[in-house]
């Protein structure tokens, strides 16, 4: 086994020394202003919502989402407790929150997607864009949907501020526009 002499142990930590300090650094930077931006921690999209009527719901708490997923899942929400206890996913409410987005009657969107979520200027933002399709067949071959999204966010009490990616072109640049913000806590 080979040793290291004793002078060069004091050497060898001197020379670690700004590294370490470096990673801690980095480590208490991470939940401050402007960390990186990061995906939700769990998105459930699709083309079809038993709920038609378009807008954003923030939901903080497990009666809420109760409810929410039975009108998402077209669920009686007059059922005893004991027939739709198991229904909606488990969600942790002490250290998250959910998103939610139905776009109503709508053609060729089969959800949306969320791009990032992040702190920005005292508040959480979460970006995302429409999913969409082209078809083709007799008449235009579009297809009548309800698309919708639900994003699991990390808890805040903060502002949250909905923004969807908007383009008049296809090779145009996405142009951010706010379309919700819910008040702080």
């Amino acid at each position: 086994m080979m040793t290291m002499p004793r002078t060069m142990i004091p050497l060898a930590a001197l020379a670690l020394a700004p590294f370490a300090l470096l990673a801690a650094a980095q480590q208490q930077a991470a939940p401050q202003q402007g960390a990186r931006a990061a995906p939700p921690l769990v998105q459930w999209t699709g083309a079809h919502s038993k709920k038609t009527e378009a807008g954003f719901v923030l939901v903080r708490d497990d009666a809420a989402w109760r409810t929410l997923w039975a009108e998402h899942e077209g669920a009686r929400t007059d059922e005893p407790y004991v027939f739709t206890r198991h229904a909606a996913p488990k969600i942790d409410f002490d250290r998250c929150l959910v998103v939610a987005y139905f776009a109503g009657k709508r053609t060729n969107q089969d959800g949306a997607v969320a791009e990032a979520v992040e702190q920005v200027g005292g508040a959480t933002r979460l970006r995302f864009h429409p999913s969409t399709f082209q078809t083709a067949g007799p008449g235009g071959g579009a297809q009548s949907v309800t698309p919708y999204a639900m994003w699991v966010i990390p808890a805040t009490n903060a502002p949250v501020v909905i923004e969807e990616a908007r383009r008049s072109l296809k090779d145009e640049p996405v142009r951010w526009e706010e379309v919700k913000r819910f008040g702080a806590r």
